[in-house]
């Protein structure tokens, strides 16, 4: 067995969540999904998958203009991504919808950012709030999963569709932390499914205030020494 079906075929197994939208459009409403073991998968019949949101109408688009799709999947220490052709959907009971995917011919593994992601707990004083660029002034609370000096993950609100975002397009990440508000600007890199069908967006950062700058680097610090504690916590327990 090759190392693409190797990878495909565990992310089958597992059943894992991903995200699926046109390749060659930068702007679009991202479709969740999820890879379901099937005996009629495999690489001779390709990946079947059930739609978290079922739309028929934009299925059916995309089998008829035979358009390509890119499929990414979130990995613990990065994400894999993929580019194929829907071939055929299928409606199940309750109204539900199943898709086959076409075997890819390879895969890209993607690693997480250089620069150690502190992971941001829900217990520690911070807020945060993202405006996008293009969508006026609304702004939209959030929870922020993890921090770098590079970057951040922040998980949209599930009672949000999943937004229509392309790579590249300006966010701004209104940070409170200790009764002080922050601003960082960054860009938009990716999105991931996660299990349970929580979406997470990915910002790189490209600048900012210089007090949030200063900011950013003493909550990275401090978030790597509860990090630690933790562990020492652990270990001594």
């Amino acid at each position: 067995m090759n190392n693409v079906a190797q990878v495909l075929n565990a992310a089958i197994t597992q059943g894992r969540s991903a995200v699926l939208w046109p390749a060659s459009r930068g702007a679009f409403r991202p479709l969740p999904i999820r890879v379901v073991a099937d005996r009629r998968g495999g690489a001779e019949h390709g990946i079947w998958a059930e739609v978290l949101q079922p739309d028929i109408r934009l299925i059916g688009g995309l089998i008829e203009s035979a358009t390509a799709v890119k499929v990414r999947f979130a990995l613990k220490e990065g994400s894999m991504s993929l580019e194929t052709l829907v071939l055929d959907q299928q409606r199940t009971l309750l109204r539900g919808q199943r898709i086959l995917l076409g075997w890819p011919e390879q895969v890209h593994i993607r690693e997480r950012r250089n620069s150690r992601r502190e992971y941001v707990p829900e217990a520690i004083e911070l807020s945060a709030r993202l405006r996008i660029e293009h969508d006026g002034d609304r702004e939209i609370p959030v929870r922020l999963f993890d921090l770098s000096a590079k970057g951040a993950s922040v998980h949209w609100p599930s009672r949000l569709a999943p937004p229509s975002l392309r790579i590249g397009q300006g966010i701004r990440i209104f940070l409170c932390y200790r009764d002080v508000d922050y601003r960082l600007d960054g860009v938009y890199r990716n999105i991931l499914m996660m299990p349970g069908g929580r979406i997470r967006l990915g910002v790189e950062f490209i600048g900012g205030e210089g007090a949030a700058q200063a900011q950013l680097h003493l909550l990275l610090e401090e978030l790597a020494t509860r990090r630690i504690r933790r562990n020492l916590g652990s270990a001594l327990g």
